[in-house]
């Protein structure tokens, strides 16, 4: 085998290794993006518990208010029922603290159901803390891992690009203008073997005469549709 074409085999298996880590990365970023996003859904969870629990506070406190208010008035409306002169003006007021009374007791009912739901919600703000609490450790854990793999694979990447480079600059200028010039279509297979007297990249059918010729191997042959670079079903796929 041509020594050119070794050179062009060793190449090409780098820029399979460099392409593999590279789409190998791009599944990494959202892998980070997901354990990202999940513990920001659990946050926005206990934040929305914490908020509705802030909010069932304020208004129950305004009805305990509204009670006091009212309970005050009941006992305005009692000094004035000592104060009347006649039944008449006596059952009016009677009537009035009936009235009030009974908005203090469904005042009483929505401040009882208001605690009943604070109860609900403070044990499920608590379970969705500690679930919090638990995702958090376990993505963190993942990130680190998930980090530390991408970092190895950039290392081996930049590895590789130097290897790459190196290995242009052992290649003529000739040999290497034909590699540049279709690497970019057919990245990871620029060389490829015959196979059945077919191009192993496009499939068509080569000629009797270029096929003797890729199997002689004294020259670099290329298939006249892909322009890939040939070599025989014999020769090995990488040096």
């Amino acid at each position: 085998m041509l020594e050119e074409i070794k050179q062009l085999l060793i190449l090409q298996n780098l820029d399979q290794q460099i392409l593999a880590i590279r789409e190998e990365l791009k599944l990494y970023r959202p892998q980070l993006e997901n354990l990202k996003q999940k513990v920001q859904e659990k946050k926005e969870q206990v934040d929305g518990l914490s908020h509705s629990g802030t909010s069932s506070l304020k208004e129950r406190r305004r009805m305990e208010a509204e009670i006091a208010d009212k309970e005050s008035l009941i006992q305005k409306y009692q000094r004035q029922q000592m104060e009347v002169k006649t039944n008449r003006e006596y059952q009016a007021i009677t009537t009035e603290i009936g009235n009030v009374r009974t908005q203090i007791e469904a005042l009483e009912d929505q401040v009882l159901a208001i605690l009943t739901q604070e109860d609900e919600q403070k044990q499920q703000l608590d379970q969705c803390k500690e679930e919090l609490t638990r995702i958090e450790a376990e993505t963190t854990r993942e990130r680190l891992r998930i980090e530390a793999i991408i970092e190895e694979r950039k290392t081996r990447l930049d590895k590789l690009k130097k290897e790459r480079k190196t290995c242009l600059t052992q290649l003529t200028t000739e040999v290497r203008e034909i590699y540049d010039r279709i690497v970019d279509r057919y990245v990871g297979s620029v060389v490829v073997q015959v196979i059945n007297g077919s191009c192993g990249g496009c499939y068509m059918q080569l000629l009797p005469q270029l096929l003797v010729e890729v199997h002689q191997g004294r020259k670099i042959k290329r298939c006249s549709r892909c322009m890939r670079v040939l070599i025989s079903e014999e020769a090995p796929r990488s040096p």
